[in-house]
Order: C-alpha cells, then sequence, then structure tokens
C-alpha cells in the first residue's frame, strides 16, 4: 500500500464526514475519507427490494435542508435533488391503526384530519403552528449555528416577550407524552407528537 501524506484524515463518509471533507478542501486542505461500505453517504442509503425503493436507515431530512452549511455547499449544483413528497411524516401508532396520523400538505388540512378526531384538536394544531412561524427563525439559528446559541437564544426572548419567552420555555421542556395530554383531546394528535419525538430518538416520557 502507497504511502500519502495528507492534511485530514475522515473517518466515514456519511453527512457529517463529507461535509467536514469538504468544507477542509474548499479550504485548501489535502484530504483523504476512508469509509468502510461500498459507496458514501451514511445514513442517507437506499436499497431496491422486490421492485421497492426502501430507505436503509432515515429518509427524512428537513434540518438537512435547512442546514446553512449544507446551503453553502451548493449541493444542488452536482446533482443534489431534494424531494418534497407529502404527507411528509405518517405516524402509526399501533398495528390496529390501518391509516396513520399524517402531517398533510398544509396546516389547515392537518387540522381539519385531527378535528375529525376529535372537535377541537385542529385549533390547537394551528396554535401550535402559528407559534412554530414565530420561533422558527431564531430557533433554527440557535440549533444550527454554532454553541452556545446566545445571540439565537436572545432574539427569542426579545420577539416572545418576557411572559411569552416563560411559557416558550415551559412548552419546550415538557415531555411529548405530557404536552400531547395537554394539547389534544383525541389520540391522532397525541400520535404525531409521540411520532415525531422518536423520529428525534426522544422518549415521549423525556423533556
Amino acid at each position: 500500500m502507497d504511502e500519502r501524506i495528507v492534511d485530514a484524515v475522515v473517518i466515514g463518509a456519511g453527512h457529517h464526514g463529507l461535509v467536514a471533507a469538504a468544507l477542509l478542501a474548499d479550504a485548501g486542505w489535502d484530504v483523504v475519507v476512508h469509509e468502510g461500505r461500498d459507496r458514501p453517504g451514511g445514513a442517507v442509503a437506499s436499497r431496491t427490494i422486490d421492485g421497492f425503493v426502501v430507505d436503509e436507515f432515515s429518509s427524512y431530512h428537513p434540518l438537512g435542508k435547512a442546514s446553512p452549511v449544507l446551503q453553502s455547499l451548493d449541493l444542488e449544483q452536482h446533482g443534489l435533488e431534494w424531494v418534497d413528497h407529502r404527507p411528509a411524516v405518517v405516524h402509526v401508532a399501533s398495528g390496529e391503526d390501518g391509516e396513520g396520523t399524517p402531517v398533510r400538505a398544509t396546516a389547515e388540512d392537518t387540522a381539519k384530519a385531527l378535528d375529525e378526531d376529535h372537535p377541537g384538536d385542529g385549533d390547537a394544531w394551528l396554535k401550535l403552528f402559528t407559534g412554530w412561524r414565530r420561533v422558527k427563525e431564531p430557533l433554527l439559528d440557535a440549533l444550527l449555528h454554532g454553541w452556545p446559541p446566545v445571540r439565537a437564544g436572545a432574539r427569542l426572548a426579545f420577539g416572545l416577550g418576557g411572559s411569552e419567552f416563560l411559557d416558550f420555555v415551559r412548552f419546550a421542556m415538557l415531555p411529548s407524552h405530557q404536552m400531547g395530554r395537554e394539547w389534544f383531546g383525541g389520540t391522532r394528535g397525541r400520535d404525531l407528537l409521540a411520532g415525531n419525538a422518536a423520529h428525534a430518538d426522544v422518549s415521549p416520557l423525556a423533556p
């Protein structure tokens, strides 16, 4: 095996490793990437089984699309295509649930479906959605632009105001199980919260 002297060795060609390698290479470093599998991509991988394309790991990457680092790499110019599939999320709570609970194309459509499960749950969903739109920019800034999120946290607190910010802190610390009980009378809305928490590897009983 020929020896090669490089500036950096990246172990693993998943999306974190590839982003790190790309940023170093753009900065002029000589980089080599080592990957144990026969193709790069990490958790972004699929295979065809009986004619169906099946994701091997995660199939849903909303924070990837929102990532300022990935946006800076201009990957669309290299063939990346984001697929906006609707419904984007369907949570199936049990084997007897033949329909599942989807997040539909619009907040209003999702609210209508939740109202069919329990009157009033649609309004609760729209209230959550309105709250999300208010905190989206500073919250994503806090999540995706480094740590600690001092500046983004200050923007969030200033934008909400004193009492609303305290309400938001309590809301953010609620386990999805308790949040579902407080916000929804039916099971479908609670299932959506629990399913999304599980997707983020957070227990429904954990903050």
